[in-house]
């Protein structure tokens, strides 16, 4: 898979599931223009969305963000910063043990 933006992906499951963009937004409670800038690139989603996305395409939170770059967000701030988001024990168990993954798959690639 090329290296494309985290926008761009999130409107290409959009389209393969036949959604509009203001049915999505609905979905994760966000203004429809919110989820446009995510699209768009403007804006970055946040993990809690993330995670609501990948559980709406019904796929894992790998396979949303494989291949995938956040603009000019640095990989140590997606990785480094605490995040709790009002997230479950497992949930946060969950993003750990990605966030371990991620730090070991960029330690591959270099």
């Amino acid at each position: 898979m090329a290296v494309k933006h985290i926008g761009e992906r999130m409107r290409e499951l959009r389209e393969e599931r036949m959604l509009t963009s203001k049915r999505v937004a609905e979905i994760l409670q966000l203004t429809p223009q919110c989820y446009s800038h995510y699209e768009m690139g403007r804006r970055n989603p946040g993990i809690q969305d993330l995670i609501s996305l990948s559980k709406l395409y019904g796929i894992t939170l790998d396979e949303m963000v494989d291949g995938v770059y956040f603009g000019k967000t640095s990989f140590e701030e997606l990785t480094e910063k605490p995040v709790d988001y009002g997230l479950s024990s497992s949930e946060r168990r969950e993003l750990s043990f990605y966030r371990e993954y991620l730090i070991w798959k960029r330690s591959k690639s270099d």
